[in-house]
């Protein structure tokens, strides 16, 4: 329980980053290396349509 005894100091924070750095960095390079695949498929999800009506098809009143 006395790991984190309360909110750490901005000094506190950066000196215990910097000493988990490459710590971090080989826990990034080994989960990079388990999701790696040889094909990348790039999605953009801009909406474009397909098709569009050029006029303003009139409603009936029958359809109503």
């Amino acid at each position: 329980m006395g790991y984190l005894s309360g909110p750490l100091s901005i000094s506190r924070f950066n000196r215990r980053f910097h000493a988990l750095a490459h710590w971090l960095s080989a826990a990034l390079d080994l989960l990079a290396a388990l999701f790696a695949v040889e094909e990348v498929f790039i999605s953009d999800s801009i909406p474009l349509p397909v098709c569009h009506r050029a006029r303003r098809v009139p409603r009936s009143d029958a359809d109503a």
